[in-house]
């Protein structure tokens, strides 16, 4: 297997700003927390023959452009960890309200950024998605999404694309992967998490009353 090389891809999307995690988002971030893992989603998929790397770096561009989540990162509490650490659940399995809302990271969502990807010849699909699975991610700092192009003499046969379950939920990947073949054209339709975050809502519900399944766009 030869050394990996990289290739940058630029993107641009709307929906930028800075607020508090939605319910569902705060679901999530309680179940990272208290695992200490980035929960990645995804895996090895192949390509059809004849696809370049041009067309994957356009395929992840597309959908970094309209999933805000994958252009979103973290702003932690001072003494929390992005990915490490955090209170620990109470008897019932959540944690409060009052908790959630003083310990819980604020999420900002960039218009633009880049992602690298790595180009690997020779390398086994599967063996690099599991590497990707079992390298910590620090969710601050990083996108929440690792992709990987394989390939055999030069040309791609398969794209490795991890995603973060505090970014997607397997419904929503699902989803990313329809559009990514279809392309639609014009923004997602559906509210954004920023749109639902505890401050937008006019009715401050607690989570356990509080439906997940609102988050329609990345978290559901």
């Amino acid at each position: 297997m030869d050394a990996p090389t990289r290739v940058v891809i630029t993107f641009e999307g709307e929906g930028a700003g800075r607020g508090p995690l939605s319910w569902g988002q705060l679901k999530r971030w309680q179940a990272v927390r208290r695992l200490g893992h980035w929960l990645p989603l995804g895996g090895a998929r192949a390509v059809p023959t004849g696809t370049t790397i041009d067309d994957l770096a356009d395929e992840l561009r597309f959908c970094l452009r309209r999933y805000v989540t994958l252009r979103t990162r973290l702003h932690v509490p001072p003494g929390d960890a992005a990915v490490l650490g955090g209170a620990a659940p109470d008897a019932s399995g959540t944690l409060e309200a009052e908790v959630l809302e003083s310990a819980a990271p604020e999420q900002e969502v960039f218009a633009s950024g880049t992602l690298e990807a790595e180009v690997i010849e020779g390398a086994d699909p599967e063996a690099v998605a599991e590497e990707y699975r079992r390298r910590p991610s620090n969710l601050a700092t990083e996108w929440p999404v690792r992709a990987a192009i394989i390939c055999r003499a030069g040309a791609p046969t398969h794209l490795v694309l991890l995603i973060s379950g505090l970014a997607m939920d397997p419904a929503a990947l699902r989803t990313l992967l329809r559009e990514a073949a279809e392309r639609p054209a014009g923004p997602a339709e559906g509210l954004t998490p920023l749109d639902l975050s505890p401050h937008t809502l006019s009715d401050r519900k607690s989570p356990r009353s509080c439906p997940t399944t609102i988050d329609t766009i990345g978290f559901s």
